[in-house]
């Protein structure tokens, strides 16, 4: 990731999210969090959340808070810390589970002491 670039956090949870890119002349509509597209019959997301494909969410991602890689890893560290199961930030079910469908939730007795931070 470039430092100098920036990254948008969902409004929903902790993933970061992206714009879906469809050919401006194939949307025929934008609504807040999806869109109508030519050749495709429901509605496509407008945002997609960056995360390790294994996540289930409660919602539509929806851009929120915008900073550098270097402003996040400052405000938010918890993104970055690869926990005991591997998985880094939210994309582990250590990680807060905030936006995320019901699922497993971390072992008992977990400590987030546990973690250590990537790099």
């Amino acid at each position: 990731m470039n430092n100098k670039t920036t990254y948008t956090l969902c409004k929903h949870c902790d993933h970061f999210v992206d714009e879906n890119y469809f050919r401006e002349e194939d949307i025929i509509s934008r609504e807040a969090t999806t869109m109508t597209v030519k050749g495709y019959e429901v509605p496509m997301a407008r945002y997609l959340h960056q995360d390790d494909a294994f996540q289930e969410y409660d919602h539509n991602g929806e851009p929120g808070e915008t900073r550098t890689l270097e402003e996040w890893e400052v405000a938010r560290p918890d993104l970055f810390v690869q926990h005991e199961d591997d998985s880094i930030g939210p994309n582990s079910i250590h990680h807060s589970r905030r936006g995320k469908s019901v699922g497993e939730l971390p072992p008992e007795g977990w400590r987030p002491e546990n973690c250590k931070p990537i790099g």
